[in-house]
C-alpha cells in the first residue's frame, strides 16, 4: 500500500459546482452565527468539507449537515430527487404504459414570515383532502408533491409565496369526452379552495398541463423529473446583496422549514418507491458529478481549503 501523498491537486473547472455551493454554504453558516445559532452554524460549516472520490474520479460520498437552507445539501437533494423521479416514472410507464401524466401547480396568497410554517401545514393537509374528492380519486392513481417557497423582497414587509407542484399519474381516459375526468383550471381552483377551506373573495390560482418534452429536447419523463427535482428553496433568494434582508429571510425560513417534508409520494408512486428502496439511496446515484482525465490515483479525497477558497484533491 502506497503512503498518502502530501501533494494536492485542484479540481478541474468542470467540477466548479462543488466550489460554488460550498462557498454559498459558508455564507449561510456565517448568517446563522450572526443570529446566535452557533451550533447550527458550525454544523453547516462542516458540511462536505471532505469529499471521497472513487478510483475513476467520480464522487462517492461526503458528510452532510442536511439543513434545509444548506446550498450544498439542497443541490445534492435536487440531483437525487431528479434521478429518483425519473426512475419512478420509467418503472411506472412500463407497468402502466397508457397512463397520462399531468403537472399541477397549487398556490395560495403571500404570507409573512410568522405565518409561513402554519400555511405550509394547512396546504399539505389540503392536498391530501383534495385528492379524496370523488372526481380526482377516480381519475388519478397517485402523485408526487413538492413544495416550493419563493421570497418577495420588493415589498415594505418581506413576504413568502408557498406553492406546491404535483406530478400526477392520471387515468388513460382522462381527456376522453366519454368520461367526466377532465378538470379545467377553474374547476380545479374550486376544488383547491374547497380543500383549503379558503374564505377569501378571490379564487386561488392553479395551473394544470400535460407533461410534454421540454425545450431542451428531453423526453416527457425526463422533463417531468427535472421539473419536480427543482430546488424547493433557492439560495439566491436568501443570499442577496442586502445583509439585513438575508438575516431576516434565513431566520424565517429556518423556523418554518424545520421538520417539513418538502417532497412526498402517494398512490402507485409511493408503492413503487418502496419497491425501488429509494429511502436507502444516497448521492452515489449521481454518476457524473466528477470527471477526470488523470488516472494516476486509485483513490483520493477532495478537501476544502479555507485559505484558497476551493477544493483540492489529495492522493490516498
Amino acid at each position: 500500500m502506497q503512503p498518502k501523498s502530501s501533494t494536492t491537486y485542484s479540481l478541474s473547472k468542470s467540477n466548479h459546482k462543488w466550489t460554488k455551493f460550498k462557498q454559498s454554504n459558508l455564507k449561510v453558516a456565517s448568517y446563522f452565527k450572526e443570529l446566535g445559532q452557533y451550533a447550527k452554524a458550525q454544523k453547516i460549516k462542516g458540511c462536505s468539507t471532505i469529499l471521497k472520490i472513487s478510483d475513476d474520479g467520480r464522487f462517492k460520498n461526503s458528510w452532510r449537515c442536511k439543513d434545509p437552507l444548506c446550498p450544498v445539501c439542497n443541490w445534492r437533494k435536487s440531483v437525487r430527487n431528479r434521478i429518483q423521479v425519473h426512475q419512478l416514472l420509467a418503472t411506472e410507464s412500463q407497468q402502466f404504459p397508457d397512463m397520462t401524466y399531468l403537472f399541477l401547480t397549487l398556490t395560495v396568497k403571500n404570507v409573512v414570515g410568522e405565518d409561513l410554517k402554519s400555511e405550509l401545514e394547512i396546504m399539505g393537509a389540503a392536498v391530501s383532502r383534495m385528492f379524496q374528492y370523488k372526481v380526482l380519486k377516480e381519475s388519478t392513481m397517485g402523485y408526487i408533491r413538492t413544495t416550493e417557497v419563493t421570497i418577495n423582497h420588493g415589498e415594505p414587509v418581506i413576504t413568502y409565496h408557498p406553492h406546491m407542484h404535483l406530478l400526477i399519474m392520471a387515468n388513460k381516459r382522462y381527456f376522453s369526452k366519454q368520461h367526466n375526468f377532465y378538470q379545467t383550471n377553474d374547476q380545479l381552483s374550486n376544488l383547491w379552495c374547497r380543500a383549503l377551506r379558503w374564505q377569501g373573495a378571490e379564487k386561488l390560482v392553479v395551473n394544470i398541463k400535460k407533461i410534454r418534452p421540454n425545450k431542451k429536447g428531453h423526453d416527457a419523463l425526463l422533463a417531468a423529473a427535472t421539473e419536480v427535482g427543482k430546488y424547493q428553496v433557492k439560495s439566491a433568494d436568501y443570499l442577496t446583496n442586502d445583509e439585513k434582508i438575508n438575516l431576516q429571510v434565513i431566520s424565517d425560513l429556518s423556523k418554518s422549514l424545520k421538520g417539513k417534508r418538502l417532497i412526498s409520494f402517494s398512490g402507485e408512486f409511493k408503492k413503487t418507491r418502496r419497491k425501488l428502496k429509494h429511502d436507502h439511496q444516497n448521492d452515489q446515484m449521481d454518476f457524473n458529478t466528477y470527471t477526470t482525465t488523470n488516472n494516476e490515483f486509485s483513490e483520493s479525497t477532495a478537501e476544502w481549503d479555507y485559505r484558497l477558497g476551493k477544493y483540492s484533491r489529495t492522493r490516498i
